[in-house]
C-alpha cells in the first residue's frame, strides 16, 4: 500500500514550483484549500474552490502548480488554471498570507502570463501589481469577445475609474445569467 503523504514538503523540495498531479491534489486537498480560502476570504471565498473536495472534483481546473517557501512543511502558494481553446486561463490562486508569499505569487503569475497560452481576466490590486512587471494585455474588443463568446462585452478601453492610464483594454461583461462583472482586463498571451 502506498504511503499517504500528509504535507507538501513530504512530496516536493522547498523553493521549487511543481505541477501537481490529481493524486497529489487528493493528498493535499485540505492544505491547498486552506491557502485558496486564505487568499479569497476577504471577498467571501473563491467561487469554485468552496471546500477541500472541490480541489479534486472540479475537473475543469486542470493545471495546478504550487511551492513551499518557508520553514513549515505546508504549501505556501498555489496557482490553478482552466484549459480553454485559447490556452490556460488562470482561475485563481492561494497563499498563506505572508508578504513573501504574496510577492512570489505575483512573480510566478508574471512569468506564466508572459508565456504563450496563459492568460487571466483580472481587476484591482492584482492587475496593478502585474502591470508593474510589464505583463502583456489585450486591448482589442474583438479578441476579448472571442475569449468570452457567451458574454455581452461593454467595452471601455481606458479604465472608467481613472486607474491604469497606460492600459487600454478594460471592459465589463454581462454573463449568461445576467450578472455583470467588475471592470476587468485580460492580461497574458491567449493563443488566438
Amino acid at each position: 500500500m502506498l504511503k499517504k503523504f500528509e504535507k507538501f514538503a513530504e512530496i516536493y523540495p522547498k523553493n521549487k514550483w511543481v505541477r501537481l498531479s490529481l493524486h497529489d491534489k487528493d493528498y493535499l486537498k485540505d492544505e491547498l484549500f486552506a491557502i485558496v480560502h486564505n487568499a479569497y476570504s476577504p471577498i467571501g471565498g473563491h467561487v469554485r474552490i468552496i471546500n477541500p473536495d472541490s480541489v479534486i472534483t472540479d475537473k475543469n481546473l486542470v493545471y495546478w502548480t504550487a511551492t513551499d517557501i518557508d520553514y513549515d512543511p505546508d504549501a505556501d502558494i498555489v496557482i490553478f488554471c482552466k484549459k480553454t481553446k485559447f490556452g490556460n486561463k488562470v482561475s485563481g490562486w492561494g497563499h498563506d498570507g505572508e508578504k513573501n508569499s504574496k510577492q512570489k505569487l505575483i512573480q510566478k503569475l508574471s512569468e506564466l502570463l508572459k508565456k504563450p497560452g496563459y492568460f487571466v481576466e483580472i481587476s484591482g490590486k492584482a492587475a496593478e501589481q502585474l502591470d508593474k512587471l510589464n505583463v502583456p494585455f489585450i486591448n482589442n474588443n474583438d479578441q476579448v469577445q472571442m475569449l468570452f463568446p457567451n458574454s455581452e462585452i461593454i467595452w471601455y478601453g481606458k479604465n472608467p475609474e481613472k486607474m491604469f492610464d497606460y492600459f487600454a483594454g478594460f471592459y465589463r461583461r454581462t454573463l449568461e445569467n445576467g450578472e455583470e462583472t467588475d471592470v476587468e482586463i485580460v492580461l497574458g498571451n491567449p493563443n488566438f
